[in-house]
């Protein structure tokens, strides 16, 4: 499966995912050139655009989501995209960010959110990793931290 065909696949997995949790409000995500559930690509954070973008309005909770594929977890992009994220979350009243990832990347992938959230002392602001093992019927399995 080529990369972004992976990619794509877990940011409509993540989609689903937040949107069965949280009621939608405004939920903006990129799918390449085209953006859903809203008129505008998800806000620029820092210097790094989220995947999924969710805003519940009368809570003013948001959920970053981001899906890395095998290749694009373990990086200094990916860091400092992550750093960007938990520093807008901690200036929310509320959020939580949510990775996607293939599901044997899953502990790669726990282990750079978690030390980058301690690297920028943020350890209060939640994050998930789901796991995803993609194809015909797809199974996921979620970590909380």
């Amino acid at each position: 499966m080529p990369e972004g065909h992976v990619h794509r696949q877990l940011v409509q997995h993540l989609v689903t995912a937040i949107t069965t949790r949280y009621p939608i409000d405004r939920v903006v995500y990129n799918d390449g050139d085209r953006f859903s559930f809203g008129s505008a690509a998800p806000p620029l954070i820092g210097d790094t655009r989220p995947d999924i973008y969710l805003l519940q309005e009368t809570s003013k909770h948001v959920v970053i989501g981001e899906a890395k594929s095998a290749t694009d977890i373990d990086n200094e992009h990916t860091e400092r995209q992550l750093a960007n994220y938990f520093g807008h979350l901690s200036t929310s009243q509320s959020g939580e960010l949510w990775i996607a990832v293939p599901y044997v990347c899953a502990g790669a992938a726990h282990r750079l959110c978690a030390a980058t959230r301690r690297k920028v002392h943020l350890d209060h602001i939640p994050f998930e990793i789901i796991g995803w093992l993609l194809g015909p019927r797809p199974f996921s399995q979620v970590w909380r931290a």
